[in-house]
């Protein structure tokens, strides 16, 4: 499995700790799926403000069973091991 380079919450400073702090607040612990775009806070950003609506929003039209299949098709093209 390939390694990538990530910044623990501890060295985190301005907006990678202020998104890492909006993840702990919000689901208790940092994703690695987010943790990967550590070194790009701003991609981290963006890729929490699109994922936040489509998968976590009530409002989406789609149900916890449809956003999960999602997430699975997703992982498998992409040759997710977990």
């Amino acid at each position: 499995m390939p390694f990538v380079k990530t910044v623990p919450y501890a060295k985190a400073e301005g907006l990678l700790k202020e998104a890492y702090d909006e993840m702990l607040s919000r689901q208790g612990r940092i994703s690695n799926v987010y943790a990967v775009s550590s070194l790009r806070p701003e991609t981290m950003v963006s890729l929490q403000n699109h994922h936040e609506p489509v998968m976590q929003s009530a409002t989406s039209g789609l149900t916890e069973a449809e956003k999960q299949m999602i997430a699975t098709l997703v992982s498998a093209l992409n040759k997710c091991r977990y």
